[in-house]
């Protein structure tokens, strides 16, 4: 079988319509959709999973951060593949020239060894992609509360100039590699 974890907000809503290009794309083989918007935790779907089934997927990069974060500590065996459908892609971008992309699937087994983890206030999380922190994450942040409450398009360039204008306050960091950390000021 084939699991299909898809994000139904992703794109603003758009990717939906991947569900349909999926189907066509698996066609004769039974799938299996979950929107990960509808489920706390996509490892508890995972755990039951059979060797043989396939894991794909379809989202943005926060869908896909999302889905790595809750399952990575599991170590699949799984083929995993994924379908994106995003509105930035930058996963997309940046492995594009690194693996084999057939039928817009990327095939994920080499990205998810060994991630790195970020701990912010005591919660760590694996990255897989990027991660979005001062100015960066507060626009992030601020988007989030905005699609909340409209369904207009975000515009990011308004959020950060309005964030340096003051609305954003520089952070503390420590950050800590191969056992090395370096404490930086106004990040």
């Amino acid at each position: 079988m084939i699991y299909v974890f898809f994000n139904s907000l992703s794109n603003n809503g758009k990717a939906v319509s991947a569900k349909g290009e999926l189907e066509k794309l698996f066609e004769g083989k039974e799938l299996k959709f979950i929107d990960v918007c509808t489920i706390k935790d996509a490892a508890e779907s995972c755990q039951s999973l059979n060797a043989d089934d396939i894991i794909v997927v379809s989202g943005g990069d926060g869908t896909l951060s999302r889905f790595v974060n809750d399952v990575y500590k599991l170590k699949l065996t799984n083929e995993i593949y994924f379908y994106t459908c995003g509105s930035g892609n930058d996963f997309l971008n940046d492995v594009r020239d690194r693996c084999e992309i057939k039928d817009n699937l990327i095939p994920m087994k080499q990205f998810m060894e060994s991630l790195p983890v970020v701990t912010v206030n005591g919660e760590s999380h694996y990255f897989i992609n990027g991660i979005g922190y001062g100015i960066d994450g507060y626009c992030c942040e601020v988007a989030d509360k905005i699609r909340e409450t409209s369904d207009k398009p975000i515009n990011y360039a308004g959020i950060a100039i309005k964030g340096m204008l003051g609305k954003f306050s520089p952070r503390r960091a420590t950050v800590t590699i191969d056992g090395s950390s370096v404490t930086y000021k106004k990040v």
